[in-house]
């Protein structure tokens, strides 16, 4: 009986630590861009990305997030859709910054949206911020 109680609080340990972690994933975001939360916080921990990619994100009013683009020679679309934070989009190329569009000049309504020529397997860094001290959700889509 203290055999069958002791398993029982030890499985309940495991399952609330679990837990733990996928609402810290959820609400924060993770740090190596795998789960929910598919972004990451450090140009290091940049989540790689293709075209086609689409993922919901939460930012906070601080916050940033990071992903990473392979070059394809192609050119390619970055942009925040959702309106309910206002964005920012800075493209890097290793510690050399690209561009920065948002706003009436980049996304709709508070989007940002930034538009390359890119080089093939060259790696571009895009850094994502919220502006105007908002936060919430959005959504990145790379086309």
């Amino acid at each position: 009986m203290k055999n069958g109680i002791k398993l029982l609080g030890i499985i309940t340990f495991y399952v609330v630590i679990g837990l733990s972690f996928i609402a810290c994933d959820f609400l924060f975001g993770d740090s190596d861009g795998t789960g929910i939360g598919s972004s990451g916080n450090t140009r290091e921990t940049a989540r790689l990305v293709t075209v086609g990619y689409s993922s919901s994100n939460n930012i906070s009013s601080s916050g940033e997030h990071w992903f990473r683009f392979v070059g394809t020679g192609n050119p390619v679309i970055f942009e925040t859709r959702g309106n309910t934070v206002a964005t920012e989009i800075s493209v890097w190329i290793d510690n050399q910054w690209m561009s920065s569009n948002y706003s009436s000049s980049g996304g709709e309504g508070s989007n940002a949206l930034v538009s390359r020529a890119t080089n093939p397997g060259t790696n571009y860094f895009i850094q994502i911020t919220a502006r105007n001290s908002t936060f919430g959700t959005y959504t990145f889509v790379v086309e």
